[in-house]
């Protein structure tokens, strides 16, 4: 999965799944049941634990203690947009220069085309 700028509302986040640390992974485990894997291919999936546990864990790194049960939101309000790696060319990187904007799109096309 690539670094993504995830979006939900007012509230945005970079997300990579390789930057979960265990002790997420075992908060995540123990508040949705899944596992790192079922987690990542959850998101792709749009299963809606993984979803939730996604908010819930965003939320988390910033602070906020939250019951995941109480995270419900409209689907198509959560968005992910592509971060480009910092090793490809500065144009890709820039895409002011090139004269294209990043594409922001519903998190199900976009952890679609993400898929590991």
């Amino acid at each position: 999965m690539a670094r993504l700028r995830i979006t939900l509302g007012d509230e945005s986040w970079e997300f990579d799944e390789e930057e979960i640390y265990l002790d997420e992974l075992f908060a995540i485990k123990s508040a949705t049941g899944l596992s790192g894997t079922g987690f990542g291919q959850g998101i792709n999936d749009m299963d809606p634990a993984a979803l939730q546990g996604l908010i819930w864990l965003l939320r988390r790194r910033t602070g906020v203690q939250q019951d995941i049960k109480s995270i419900n939101f409209r689907i198509g309000d959560l968005k992910a947009t592509p971060i480009p790696e910092p090793d490809e060319s500065e144009d890709e990187a820039n895409p002011t220069e090139t004269g294209s904007e990043p594409v922001e799109t519903a998190i199900s096309d976009s952890l679609a085309t993400t898929a590991t």
